[in-house]
C-alpha cells in the first residue's frame, strides 16, 4: 500500500519507539516478544490482522512494514496520514486541532482578514487556559506568568490539514519516562496528569464543553461563580478569546479537538472533542462581560512622556495650551490631553525635548475614547534617580 506522505525520508524521521507506543495505545498489542528481533502486532477486533515490525532498522524491508503499521492504524483510528505523522514527528506532545467549518474555508485556505483574527484567537484560548492553571481566576490583566511563559514558548504551529482549515497546535509533554529494564525501550503508557501541558490542554477542553452545555441550556450562572476548588474556572480571558476569533458566516462552526501524546493515557471525564456554532460566539463575549472587572480610572500622581504640544502664543508671545501626556495603567498607555499656562507648559516643552519624564497632578476625566487632565495642580520633571524608578513600574500613580 503506498501514501504519498510516507516517504523514505520520513520514514527515516520517524522513531521506532514512537511507533509501536502510538500502535498500542491505539488498540494494537504485542503479541510475543520472543524475538529480539521483531515486535509481531494484532489488534483484538481482528486477530487475524498482524504485522510484523523489526526492530533493526538494517533490516531490507524495514521502512515497508513500519509504513504498513502507520497506515493500518490510521484507518482503524479514521484519522489522515498527515494528523499522524503531526503526532509522531515531535516529541511527545498533546496536539489541540482547531477546525473552522465555512463556505470560504471548504477548500482547505482561509481568507487572509479571517485568517488573522482566527490564528490569534486560538492561540489567546490556550494562553488565557494556561494562565488559569498557574493562577486561577476569573480575569488576569496580563496573560503572562512563569509557567505560562514557558510553556507557550515550547509550542508549535504543526502542519495545517485539509478538511475545512485546521490549524493544530503541538503543545510538547516535559515528563519523566517510565525506566525499562536494561538494554530494552520503554514501552509502558505514561502518566502525565501532573506535567503543566496536560492540565493545560485538559483545562481547555473541559471548559469549553462546560460553557457550551450551559449555553444550550441557557443558563449561564453556573459560570459565573468563582470556586478554586473546581477544576473548571472559567475566565473573562478565555471567552474574548474565542468571542473574537473572528467574523464568521451565520453556518459556520468552529470545532477543537484533542489528540493525546502518544504512549499515554487520555484523561478522565475529559472530552476530546467540542463544537462550537458561530451562534454561541455572541453568548461567549456576553459571560466575558459578567467576568471582566469594572476597571477603575487611573489615580494621581501620573507620571510619563509629553508625547505632543499643541500650544499657541499668548498676547504676551508666551506659549501656552495643549500638550499630551502618555503613561500607563494597568500595563496599557493611555494619552491624556491637558490645558498648561505658561509657566507649566515651558516645563512640559523641556520635558519633550529632553525626553524625559514628567509628574502630573490632576483630576482624570474620560468621556468615550477621549481622555483629559483637567484642574492641574502641579507638574515638575522627574530627576534622573526618579525616572530609573518609574521605569521600573513605580510610576503608575496607584501607590501615590
Amino acid at each position: 500500500m503506498k501514501c504519498d506522505h510516507l516517504t523514505h525520508d520520513i520514514l527515516e524521521g520517524l522513531s521506532l519507539d514512537a511507533v509501536v507506543k502510538w500502535a498500542l495505545s491505539s488498540g494494537w498489542r504485542i503479541v510475543s516478544e520472543e524475538s529480539d528481533d521483531v515486535y509481531i502486532l494484532r489488534r483484538a477486533e481482528a486477530p487475524v490482522e498482524e504485522h510484523i515490525l523489526p526492530k533493526n532498522r538494517s533490516f531490507a524491508d524495514y521502512h515497508d512494514r513500519l509504513r504498513d503499521v502507520v497506515l493500518s492504524t490510521s484507518q482503524y483510528a479514521g484519522r489522515s496520514i498527515g494528523s499522524i505523522l503531526n503526532e509522531l514527528l515531535y516529541p511527545p506532545s498533546d496536539i489541540l486541532r482547531y477546525r473552522l467549518h465555512e463556505s470560504s474555508t471548504r477548500d482547505g485556505t482561509i481568507p487572509l482578514p479571517l485568517c488573522e483574527t482566527f490564528f490569534k484567537g486560538c492561540i489567546q484560548a490556550l494562553k488565557a487556559t494556561a494562565r488559569i492553571e498557574e493562577s486561577p481566576a476569573q480575569y488576569h490583566s496580563r496573560l503572562t506568568g512563569k509557567q505560562t511563559d514557558e510553556f507557550f514558548d515550547e509550542c508549535r504551529f504543526g502542519q495545517t490539514e485539509r478538511g475545512s482549515f485546521i490549524v493544530n497546535i503541538i503543545c510538547p509533554l516535559v515528563v519523566q519516562q517510565p525506566k525499562a529494564p536494561e538494554g530494552q525501550q520503554s514501552m509502558f503508557l505514561v502518566d502525565v496528569s501532573e506535567s503543566f501541558t496536560r492540565k493545560t490542554t485538559k483545562r481547555l477542553m473541559s471548559t469549553i464543553d462546560r460553557i457550551i452545555s450551559c449555553i444550550q441550556t441557557d443558563d449561564i450562572s453556573p459560570l459565573l461563580m468563582r470556586n478554586i476548588g473546581d477544576d473548571v474556572i472559567v475566565s473573562a480571558n478565555l471567552c474574548e478569546a474565542i468571542s473574537q476569533i473572528g467574523n464568521l458566516e451565520r453556518n459556520a462552526t468552529l470545532e477543537l479537538h484533542s489528540t493525546w501524546a502518544r504512549g499515554t493515557t487520555a484523561p478522565p471525564r475529559t472530552p476530546s472533542n467540542v463544537s462550537i456554532p458561530r451562534d454561541y460566539l455572541p453568548r461567549f463575549e456576553e459571560i466575558a462581560s459578567h467576568l471582566r472587572p469594572s476597571e477603575q480610572p487611573p489615580k494621581p500622581p501620573y507620571v510619563g512622556h509629553i508625547v505632543a504640544l499643541k500650544g499657541k502664543a499668548n498676547e504676551d508671545g508666551l506659549m501656552e495650551g495643549g500638550v499630551t501626556l502618555e503613561f500607563l495603567h494597568d500595563g496599557k498607555p493611555i494619552r491624556a490631553h491637558l490645558n498648561l499656562a505658561p509657566r507649566e507648559h515651558q516645563i512640559a516643552v523641556d520635558a519633550y525635548r529632553k525626553h524625559l519624564y514628567v509628574k502630573i497632578n490632576a483630576e482624570y476625566q474620560e468621556s468615550g475614547t477621549y481622555r483629559r487632565l483637567e484642574d492641574v495642580r502641579h507638574i515638575e520633571i522627574l530627576s534622573d534617580t526618579s525616572t530609573e524608578e518609574s521605569s521600573q513600574g513605580s510610576f503608575f500613580g496607584d501607590d501615590g
